[in-house]
């Protein structure tokens, strides 16, 4: 069930104000008799991370790698994804630093001065380093998985594409999707999967037939205000504020566990390895984790028994 908070006046970090409705759904053990996980979510995803309906109902669940009969968690909806039926006009008004400051300042509303695990997923996971550079000290462990913590040359290119699309197309969502999801696999999964093969009736090859589906499937659930705005927030992470610098992350005492996907061409695994080697050399407790998958970047969701492997480890 979704809970609200609201916050009056919030202050962008671009100088303008805006009324903040956050959503948020609560999952597993009550709060404060378990420890608590806070799940971000992915661009398409929302605050229904478990369930029968739940974007990720099978690594969150009793007895999976996130175990409710174990942990608390708490889900909370990027302001302006529309999942609660609230959206932002103005997306070029906020960044990914903004999401982080709303859900830290939720924290304070809530009481809740004890994290035993921030976990996000893509955009969800730059999140995550956002509010770890924010509150160094908040989190037990981190887990961002297929992020990075400042946007590519690469991503900001991929989002320019979506942002055009989205702004410049007679069908702007079905386009997007479909560009996106090449973006989230990889040419050998496609391969692997279609082989060219083709769908005799829909005179489509098969691989034409699944972008067709995923273009379908989120116009009839996803705005043009939420897909911009949250292509906004994907493209607008940077924890350096411009200089550059992984100095910004130096006073995380987190238990950083980075978890990339080895065929990711969205969020290089390269790049995620860099972050690993630099923050070890400077003397912080990071680890570094890979799945290996053909998948690519969307591998996170798809190689279940991988993903709660590596969270029964972590956790």
């Amino acid at each position: 069930m979704l809970k609200k908070i609201v916050i009056e006046n919030y202050l962008t970090e671009s100088n303008t104000f805006h009324k903040i409705f956050l959503s948020y759904e609560l999952f597993g053990r009550i709060i404060g008799d378990a420890p608590l996980i806070i799940i971000v979510h992915t661009l398409t995803g929302n605050s229904n991370v478990a369930g029968k309906d739940g974007w990720w109902n099978k690594v969150v669940g009793n007895n999976l790698g996130i175990d409710l009969k174990k942990f608390s968690v708490l889900a909370f909806n990027i302001p302006g994804n529309g999942y609660d039926g609230v959206y932002i006009k103005n997306y070029r008004d906020f960044i990914t630093k903004d999401i982080a400051k709303l859900f830290l300042h939720a924290f304070l509303e809530m009481k809740i001065t004890d994290v035993h695990a921030l976990v996000g997923g893509s955009v969800g996971g730059e999140i995550v380093w956002e509010m770890a550079r924010l509150k160094p000290n908040l989190f037990k462990i981190i887990v961002p998985i297929a992020a990075d913590w400042r946007a590519s040359d690469w991503l900001i290119a991929n989002c320019k594409l979506q942002e055009n699309i989205l702004l410049n197309s007679n069908n702007p969502i079905f386009d997007a999707r479909m560009h996106a999801m090449i973006s989230y696999r990889t040419p050998l999964s496609f391969e692997f999967r279609y082989n060219r093969r083709k769908s005799i009736e829909k005179h489509l090859f098969e691989v034409e037939d699944w972008l067709i589906y995923h273009g379908n499937l989120l116009k009839n659930k996803f705005t043009v205000d939420s897909y911009l705005l949250m292509n906004q927030i994907l493209k607008t992470v940077d924890t350096s504020d411009g200089n550059n610098s992984i100095k910004s992350l130096e006073k995380i005492s987190s238990q950083i566990e980075i978890l990339d996907v080895d065929s990711d061409i969205l969020f290089p695994p390269e790049f995620g390895y860099k972050t690993y080697k630099e923050l070890h050399k400077k003397g912080l407790n990071v680890n570094y984790n890979l799945i290996k998958s053909i998948y690519g970047h969307d591998s996170f969701l798809i190689e279940n028994e991988q993903v709660n492997d590596i969270f029964r480890k972590i956790l």
